[in-house]
């Protein structure tokens, strides 16, 4: 069984269900914000309090893109639960039962209520310190997707201020809830339209507004039609994970699919957090196939590194009962009734997040909130203008990030064909990230991906992208207590990704030896990494690895892991 029922006195006679799952007291914890007097919901997804823990378990708050609904957290739960992770995602003002608030305040109000949560699961205590509640005391890691970039950077600066903005060690950085380290990790960053000219700053706010009082379906309909995004729902950033594979897995194979559908994985993948699967099968056509397309993107986008078909993660470990693909709960008993038409439905990858999305919309007000974000996406907050968005990006890297007591990791993937951020938003961010390396005279470290033929929300959905920024997470956390080196030998970390043109380096690292000593601590952690992702990472600084580079660096590493 993938996940146990709720203790209920007839609990013991019930099968588990993914509906039951969904209901969880897990995904709808509740408390009262002392700082703004409201209540706020969120969930607790991946590892629980009440299981037995050791120091491999990590906490990531998740900084929610626009759809602002902690049902997002849900869809990565179960892979986080894998990797030994507690991810955190809070309801933003207007969603669910945390109540709305106005445009200007809203940033704010979000930081509040989020360390008004970390305080209630005693992960931080009143004076904003991290306790030893979790995993030894380790640093909070920040997820974030699309906009939550601009919650999770006003986040930091809050808790990890500049030591100009520190006067007087007001602030212990040392103790804060996110180290004096921060890790973010990033997928899809939100550009403010003036400068990426994306064609949604054509959309006047009464039309976005608008969108607050349509439901969820129609919503994803107008979005998709306003930027001639083709098929697939809710692309405006909800964060929802594709549905490229609704077939269901065998119980023999957990991480493998028995879908016939023709963009299944492109090799038949073991759980990259399972040490042993058991013997994998042989290849199909339908792999066949898959391996076929992938060739053909590597050949047509060389310097990417994710390339299609690729496998959503989130439905693979919701239930028994997806995992098996069966509309009747058992032998004797009633078959699952959809709750939103009463109707018997049989579960799949689809119709689940047919549910989830039908509980978000029915019951959490999602709709009116996504409205809110998307007003403050979009400049139209009259204390957060895109002017004031573009200084919140600049001041994050080359400020906060730059000037934190021992520097900063953070890793950001971009969607190819991301039609929210075009091209020229994706390299003046890079620009901003390459600027905050030089500030930092090396102590910052960026890392910039690159998914090929994928859209903005793509990203998150997908296992082979959400495996690898969790394994940054777990080896940013294994070695959190190494010193940092001066900025003057910036070139000897034993994991430097990106650095400046500026630092000087007495002895630089390879890419070879770089992508080595990267995967090999972490995989006595989490297990041996996939095919996909082993080797194609490259930096957002001034040097960055060929193809060749990459592909050698790929056997190297998969030597030191053999």
């Amino acid at each position: 069984m993938a996940f146990q029922a709720e203790q209920t006195p007839s609990s013991s006679l019930l099968r588990p269900t993914f509906l039951a799952h969904l209901s969880s007291r897990r995904f709808h914890r509740r408390i009262i914000c002392p700082r703004t007097a409201s209540p706020v919901t969120f969930a607790v997804c991946g590892i629980q309090d009440d299981e037995d823990q050791n120091d491999d378990v990590d906490v990531v708050l998740y900084c929610l893109p626009s759809g602002c609904s902690r049902y997002l957290g849900f869809f990565l739960g179960g892979i986080a639960r894998k990797a030994r992770i507690q991810l955190i995602a809070i309801d933003r003002p207007g969603a669910g039962g945390t109540p709305g608030c106005t445009l200007e305040e809203r940033m704010n109000t979000s930081i509040a209520q989020a360390r008004s949560v970390l305080e209630a699961l005693a992960l931080i205590d009143g004076k904003g310190h991290r306790t030893k509640k979790l995993g030894g005391g380790k640093p909070i890691a920040l997820l974030a997707h699309s906009v939550g970039l601009l919650y999770a950077l006003a986040i930091l600066a809050r808790f990890n201020p500049p030591p100009e903005e520190n006067c007087g060690n007001v602030i212990d950085v040392a103790r804060s809830p996110f180290g004096p380290r921060p890790c973010i990790v990033c997928t899809s960053p939100w550009v403010p339209t003036s400068v990426s000219r994306s064609s949604l700053s054509f959309l006047p706010a009464n039309v976005v507004k608008l969108s607050g009082s349509l439901p969820m379906a129609k919503l994803g309909a107008v979005w998709e039609t306003s930027m001639g995004m083709g098929k697939g729902a809710l692309q405006w950033s909800m964060g929802l994970v594709p549905s490229t594979n609704a077939g269901a897995e065998t119980d023999e194979h957990p991480g493998e699919s028995s879908s016939s559908s023709p963009v299944a994985m492109a090799t038949p993948q073991r759980n990259p957090f399972h040490e042993s699967l058991g013997t994998d099968p042989p290849v199909s056509p339908q792999d066949t196939q898959g391996m076929k397309r992938r060739a053909a993107a590597q050949r047509r986008a060389p310097h990417a590194d994710f390339w299609p078909p690729y496998e959503s993660h989130w439905w693979k470990n919701c239930a028994a009962a997806l995992a098996q693909g069966s509309s009747s709960i058992g032998h004797g008993e009633p078959p699952l009734l959809h709750p939103g038409t009463g109707k018997p439905f049989r579960l799949t990858a689809a119709t689940a997040q047919s549910i989830v999305v039908d509980c978000m919309s029915a019951h959490e007000n999602v709709a009116r909130a996504a409205s809110a974000d998307f007003l403050l996406c979009l400049g139209y907050c009259s204390n957060l203008p895109s002017r004031s968005i573009e200084d919140l990006l600049v001041r994050g890297f080359s400020s906060t990030l730059a000037h934190s007591e021992q520097g900063a990791e953070v890793t950001i993937v971009w969607g190819e064909k991301d039609g929210l951020v075009p091209k020229r938003g994706r390299m003046w961010l890079d620009e901003r990230m390459k600027d905050g390396v030089r500030a930092s005279r090396g102590r910052l470290q960026c890392e910039r991906l690159e998914m090929a033929e994928a859209g903005h929300d793509e990203p998150i959905g997908c296992e082979e992208v959400v495996v690898a920024l969790l394994r940054r997470v777990k080896e940013r956390q294994l070695a959190g207590c190494r010193e940092v080196p001066d900025s003057g030998k910036a070139g000897q970390r034993e994991r430097t990704t990106t650095t400046s043109s500026a630092s000087t380096s007495s002895a630089p690292t390879t890419p070879t030896q770089s992508s080595a000593k990267r995967l090999g601590g972490v995989a006595s952690l989490i297990g041996n990494p996939g095919d996909g992702e082993l080797g194609k990472r490259r930096g957002s600084g001034s040097s960055c690895a060929s193809g060749g580079s990459r592909r050698r660096a790929a056997v190297e590493a998969r030597r030191a892991l053999a």
